[in-house]
């Protein structure tokens, strides 16, 4: 005789309870899975929206990147450009500056030169004698 007759339970009942407690069991673990599983799919279609704007987003990037490398480059071609103008520039300033310091050398050399001349030859008495009818006919040359 087993503990079930002893107790005084008949099996079919017994079984009918386990039989609905499995039942349960197993239906809230199958509903639990489809919970999880509509759980990830949801989670799943949302990633895959997040990587597609980010794809989309990357594309949009790079075509700017594209276009600023572009720019750039045209930057860089024209610093070159105005860098070479410059040097040149500096160039024909330094050769301006030196062939004015040999023409003002030059002139102070005639200049020295006319001066030394004047004071010799107004002190003769010819030359001092012209010089004063000069000022005489024209007062703006008075003075030399």
């Amino acid at each position: 005789m087993s503990f079930l007759d002893r107790v005084g339970i008949p099996v079919t009942p017994l079984l009918c309870a386990g039989a609905a407690l499995a039942i349960g069991v197993t239906s809230v673990g199958w509903f639990s899975a489809a919970m999880q599983r509509d759980t990830a799919r949801a989670e799943r279609d949302s990633v895959m929206v997040v990587r597609d704007a980010f794809a989309s987003r990357l594309g949009e990037l790079q075509t700017a990147n594209d276009g600023y490398g572009a720019v750039l480059e045209t930057m860089r071609a024209e610093l070159r450009a105005e860098q070479a103008e410059r040097r040149r520039m500096d160039e024909e300033g330094r050769a301006a500056v030196l062939a004015a310091e040999a023409e003002t050398r030059d002139a102070e050399r005639t200049l020295a030169a006319f001066a030394a001349k004047f004071q010799t030859e107004s002190r003769r008495p010819k030359c001092q004698q012209a010089l004063a009818d000069m000022e005489a006919q024209c007062a703006a040359l008075a003075g030399y």
